[in-house]
């Protein structure tokens, strides 16, 4: 394979702005996307008559997009990330077409495992460009701004989606992406053209990919299913975990064999890149885990409205956004990253854990949103550092895959943290209300709406349960905060991306 040396010209402050711009633009659409779906789901089983398999509608778009987010970034280190934002975008929207015109569940589902296809590499690429256009001392202040791209798609997600639910139809959810990911694609087509196009032939790892592809969609599976679709007894759920492992030790081996391996065994030799990954997988494993117990918490024992809960969860969004961009500031002003996961992680377990403390006392609105607030503002002090860390830490020639393999920890940790949490929920609550070993996450949210008037007795065993819960996600964030501690500091480069050598 020839040698190549493609050095990036400086961009200029308005190019940056123009850069960022197009990056926000594609993370609105993914996170636009996966909330405004979620808000139409009991619609789209009406109207397809099967509301069964609507979770699938969201565990398809998990699993696709989850496995594709490392692939994407190889590809970038390979054939530019250009090429590759472009190609995420396109396969996003054509995909989203699909999706409007589906006429069955079935069909449904699978166009949505198509579209993750596109949004794994939305949010990967959107990241990894960042590292061709400012420094890592730099480029802490702009995730931030990404931050506020994240929060926008959060907060108009579920309104949006309400108000074309209502007014028009289920369809229309996924025609609004086409504006948005026209404006997207010209908007990164003008403003990257900077950005080095390769013309040398590379030896993609295409048997690799195919194993990493399978290994996730298994193991994902799996943890979707189980307690679901599936019993935790039922021996296909067991099949699903063996291949796995078999799957994944296999791709492992290609990986000391390939030319181009898609996920370069010799990062997890690195330092900061491994410790990076661990705190992200942690981490999301505790925010994720919460966002989806935190509103049944709310209603089954502190006796709130749905739509109440729903109100009470932006803190936590919001928090973790700001605390984000503050971070982000900070460390391009002083140079130093270390300090915030450290202490955000710390804040988030006290948090967690007071929560856990006064969680069967069913607490009042006003302590609610402190809790909610600070855990927000402490999870999200470790959101921004990981990227930069993971970008500061390795070759030029890795930033690709490097960045989509964090992006790959942190969904696979979100799904695992779900799938945990949840189950011990589920063990902690009173025999009266537990629905037997096959409750999943659609069980536990059935059972707990309709706990809602129950006695006084049972809401304090539920709180008990609860207790519990909060406490094993305290337990996780003082493991992330304990991982964090290791990291050895380096300082984050100055001035312009260095040449990407092959």
């Amino acid at each position: 394979m020839a040698a190549e040396t493609m050095a990036i010209a400086p961009f200029e402050r308005h190019e940056i702005r123009s850069v960022f711009l197009g990056i926000m633009l594609c993370i609105f659409l993914s996170t636009l996307d996966q909330t405004i779906v979620a808000t139409a789901l009991p619609t789209i089983g009406r109207d397809l008559g099967d509301l069964r398999h609507t979770s699938w509608l969201v565990s398809a778009y998990l699993l696709t997009s989850t496995a594709s987010a490392p692939l994407y970034g190889k590809l970038s280190d390979l054939y530019g990330r250009r090429a590759m934002m472009l190609v995420s975008i396109t396969v996003f929207v054509g995909t989203s077409v699909l999706c409007a015109v589906a006429w069955s569940m079935g069909s449904l589902i699978a166009a949505r495992a198509l579209q993750g296809i596109g949004g794994g590499g939305l949010l990967s690429m959107s990241h990894a460009t960042v590292a061709d256009v400012v420094s890592p001392r730099e480029r802490g202040r702009y995730m931030g701004y990404l931050s506020t791209a994240f929060a926008s798609g959060n907060v108009a997600g579920p309104v949006l989606g309400g108000i074309l639910v209502q007014h028009l139809s289920w369809p229309a959810i996924f025609w609004i992406n086409l504006p948005f990911g026209l404006l997207a694609f010209l908007v990164a087509r003008r403003a990257l053209r900077k950005l080095p196009v390769r013309r040398i032939r590379h030896a993609v790892d295409y048997p690799g990919a195919a194993l990493f592809v399978a290994a996730v969609s298994c193991a994902l599976g799996a943890i979707v299913s189980g307690g679901n679709d599936l019993a935790w007894d039922d021996p296909r759920l067991a099949a699903l975990g063996a291949a796995a492992v078999v799957l994944g030790g296999a791709f492992l081996w290609r990986q000391t064999m390939a030319a181009e391996p898609i996920l370069p065994l010799r990062l997890f030799r690195n330092h900061a890149y491994a410790t990076a990954i661990a705190m992200a997988f942690l981490s999301l494993m505790v925010f994720i885990g919460a966002i989806i117990l935190l509103p049944m918490y709310m209603q089954a024992v502190a006796g709130l409205s749905p739509s109440a809960a729903a109100l009470l969860m932006i803190p936590v969004t919001f928090g973790a956004v700001f605390s984000s961009g503050v971070t982000g500031h900070l460390m391009s002003r002083w140079g130093r990253y270390k300090i915030y996961p450290v202490g955000g992680l710390l804040v988030a377990a006290a948090a967690l854990t007071i929560l856990a403390l006064v969680a069967a006392s069913a607490p009042g609105e006003g302590l609610l949103v402190t809790l909610l607030s600070v855990f927000g503002l402490g999870i999200g002090a470790s959101m921004t550092v990981t990227i930069v860390v993971v970008q500061n830490a390795v070759d030029a020639r890795d930033i690709g895959v490097a960045t989509g393999s964090v992006a790959f920890f942190r969904s696979f940790g979100g799904a695992i943290g779900v799938s945990v949490f949840s189950a011990v929920l589920a063990h902690s609550l009173p025999p009266d209300l537990a629905a037997g070993p096959s409750t999943g996450l659609e069980g536990l949210r059935v059972m707990l709406s309709l706990a809602h008037g129950i006695g006084a007795a049972q809401r304090a065993a539920t709180g008990h349960a609860f207790f519990v819960t909060f406490l094993a996600q305290a337990i996780v964030a003082v493991a992330a905060f304990m991982v964090i501690c290791r990291l050895r500091e380096t300082p984050l480069r100055e001035g312009p991306p260095p040449p990407q050598g092959r």
